[in-house]
């Protein structure tokens, strides 16, 4: 029976489904047909602005026109599946940092082709310019540029809505009962979540953790490198997609204990999460994202058993890290928890991206992974990825196998 060496620190990587919170489809719902309008202070509120006069690129009209343009364009490109959120979001980071610039040849014909577009479409409203925006004209000059930051603006905000859970409607209950069978003061995980929302965070209760931020003073958090690294008893949290609770703030990447007391007199932008499907890659590179991939590099390089549950291996960064991390780590093993493995696979394997497609094997005859329906056989496999088949909400009545699997004991 293969154990994990009690020196290396396994780690667990959560995505959507482990925290009970509004779906993809949901969220893409809202953003395409919610009724929201945004204020003065750059947030998307129910009510109307009563000290709105103008009609401008930051009209709910305006915007609802230019992702709808956006959707169609993704949906002439595909076959059966609808489009999402993530999808639209990726295009709008596009061509949000194409803004200014023409360092992305392959985009600007595409750009060409969706100023033309709305600039019809606006046309009764205002002027869609490339350049000069002038509100004081009649009808208004607006650039293309200023839209797309407002539909960019737009979508973050409405997932933060969908997703800060004021209510504390939802209970991550089986996270909780993951943890609780699975940490114990002698046993240090590194955990690593894809989600947005803060359920990890309530999860861990008073398990002690540290995601790079200080401790909180007035509420407010400052984020450092070095705090990334855990001391004794401490669980590295690396939320890999930011949270809807970080902002940056005089210079500073901060945490709100509260997402609400974000204040647009000190705060700049939208909360510090990444939305989209392939500017994910380039976005791994901007603010303190680069310092929190590192660390998880660094904590790759000191696991050899990963437990991961709720991740569809879409995400090209951290498949291909598992992917090279199952290739070069001697002894390496991922533990797939999910109800239909099958659907998974089949899901990576119709994907021509090399790292996601052959993730399980291309083929049936190059399979890469064994299925387990009784969790104890999970030790007697001797492929590299195993899954567990069943739902998350059932993972801690399976404790002794995978804490034997993570550990090398019960």
């Amino acid at each position: 029976m293969n154990t994990t060496p009690q020196q290396l620190r396994p780690m667990f990587l959560f995505g959507s489904y482990t925290s009970p919170m509004p779906k993809v489809e949901n969220i893409t719902s809202e953003i395409l047909n919610g009724d929201y309008h945004f204020h003065g202070d750059n947030r998307i509120y129910t009510q109307p602005n009563p000290s709105k006069t103008k009609y401008d690129e930051r009209d709910s009209g305006v915007i609802s026109l230019t992702l709808d343009t956006l959707k169609n364009h993704i949906k002439d490109l595909k076959v059966s599946e609808d489009v999402n959120y993530e999808e639209i979001a990726y295009i709008v980071s596009k061509l949000k940092k194409q803004s200014g610039t023409n360092r992305d040849p392959t985009l600007q014909a595409f750009r060409d082709v969706l100023f033309t577009e709305l600039k019809t479409k606006f046309s009764k409203k205002f002027e869609l310019t490339l350049f000069g925006r002038d509100t004081s004209t009649t009808p208004s000059k607006i650039t293309l540029d200023n839209v797309i930051s407002s539909t960019w603006t737009w979508i973050m905000w409405i997932v933060f809505e969908q997703l800060i859970d004021r209510n504390k409607q939802h209970s991550p209950k089986a996270l909780r009962d993951f943890f609780d069978v699975m940490l114990d003061s002698s046993k240090i995980p590194t955990i690593c979540t894809l989600n947005h929302d803060t359920k990890t965070e309530q999860a861990l209760g008073s398990y002690p953790y540290v995601d790079g931020f200080s401790s909180f003073t007035s509420g407010t958090a400052k984020f450092h490198p070095s705090l990334l690294k855990s001391r004794e008893g401490q669980i590295p949290l690396l939320k890999l997609h930011g949270s809807i609770n970080w902002f940056y703030k005089d210079g500073e990447y901060i945490k709100l204990a509260n997402p609400d007391d974000y204040d647009e007199t000190n705060c700049v932008f939208e909360p510090l999460f990444l939305a989209g499907s392939l500017n994910k890659l380039e976005d791994y590179s901007y603010l303190m994202f680069p310092w929190i991939w590192t660390e998880f590099q660094n904590q790759l390089l000191q696991t050899k058993r990963i437990i991961c549950s709720g991740y569809g291996f879409m995400d090209l960064g951290v498949t291909s890290r598992l992917r090279e991390w199952l290739s070069l780590i001697d002894g390496a093993k991922l533990l797939i928890i999910d109800p239909d493995p099958e659907k998974l696979v089949r899901s990576c394997q119709r994907h021509d991206i090399n790292n996601i497609g052959s993730f399980f094997g291309e083929r049936e005859s190059q399979t890469k992974y064994t299925i387990c329906v009784d969790s104890t056989k999970i030790q007697d496999t001797s492929h590299s990825i195993i899954f567990l088949k069943c739902g998350f909400e059932d993972a801690s009545k399976h404790a002794k196998a995978l804490r034997t699997f993570v550990y090398g004991t019960t």
